[in-house]
């Protein structure tokens, strides 16, 4: 396969959450020189994009709200919002795709020049998907071009779509299963569960958030492993709402499981929420304490030194 093709169909798997359903087709009519057919194929999955989009969007706003934004489009009785079902991710391929992309102008602060450039992709894939004079028939390049601009119409889409709807929505609402959310998404709302940390005001509004990042945590990256640990230790006030929920000492305990955290991230995170707790050790982290027992880490001794470091400056 193309490798340039296929770095860039591996862009596709994380932005659709049903990208699998044409994957297969996808590569085959690339690799067999059916490239009127990826054509289509890659325009079909920009379509499912949408469609997972509107779904989504259905389920964080109201009803009403959408239905007003729907109507200045589809006008006519005939497209009655209540015709599309909205746990029906296709109830909206009974649609001509040029107003869904009409639509995209009104749920989404984008340029013109994306809905133009949308709707000449479009085109492409009307002339790939009729007979025409053979000149016009797509070659390897063509395809490539096609992928290229409408990547950076997906990626303007999803940068969009986190900005106007997933920074706003309750982690809850993506725990029920009725929504389809992609990696893109996923990622997104794992970092925005870690940078809440901090701000956490209660035992329990921690565990949703730590039980998120959990389930997500081979999209997250070291650095961003390394900061679960910093926002933790963030949390003040009497308690520490994070590290002292029921669900603290768990998630600690997978994301120790984990293994991409280092020793030494261990051992200050242990001594730092025992020097917080003034100097008291928790009594539901001592399997930590143990790990670094393991390691040969004389976990009291760091503690006395810590004690004396911050003591020191006064």
């Amino acid at each position: 396969m193309n490798e340039d093709f296929r770095k860039k169909i591996e862009k596709f798997s994380f932005l659709i959450v049903n990208y699998k359903t044409y994957q297969e087709q996808l590569e085959n009519s690339f690799d067999n020189k059916i490239f009127d057919f990826s054509i289509i194929l890659f325009w079909k999955l920009f379509m499912l994009f949408v469609y997972e989009r509107l779904q989504q969007i259905r389920y964080f706003l109201e009803e009403d709200i959408f239905e007003q934004k729907w109507k200045t489009i589809f006008k006519a009785e005939k497209y009655d919002l209540i015709r599309y079902d909205k746990r029906n991710l296709y109830s909206y391929n009974q649609l001509e795709d040029e107003e869904i992309i009409n639509l995209l102008n009104l749920l989404y602060p984008i340029d013109s020049n994306f809905l133009k450039k949308l709707k000449n992709l479009k085109q492409d894939r009307h002339t790939a998907g009729h007979v025409c004079d053979p000149t016009l028939t797509n070659q390897e390049n063509d395809v490539l071009n096609f992928i290229r601009e409408i990547l950076v119409i997906f990626e303007k889409l999803q940068l969009e779509h986190e900005k106007n709807y997933l920074t706003q929505i309750e982690l809850s609402k993506f725990v029920e299963g009725e929504v389809n959310v992609s990696g893109a998404d996923k990622k997104f709302l794992t970092y925005r569960a870690i940078e809440s940390l901090p701000i956490i005001p209660n035992f329990n509004s921690a565990k949703l958030p730590l039980e998120f990042i959990e389930k997500n945590l081979p999209l997250i990256p070291l650095e961003k492993k390394k900061e679960i640990i910093i926002n933790s230790l963030k949390n003040g006030g009497l308690y520490n709402q994070v590290i002292e929920s029921g669900y603290g000492p768990i998630f600690f305990k997978k994301l120790f499981e984990d293994g991409d955290l280092n020793i030494d991230d261990w051992k200050n995170f242990y001594i730092d929420m025992t020097i917080a707790n003034q100097g008291n050790e928790l009594t539901n982290y001592l399997w930590l304490k143990e790990e670094l027992i393991k390691k040969e880490i004389n976990i009291e001794n760091e503690i006395i030194r810590k004690k004396e470091e911050i003591y020191s400056v006064f």
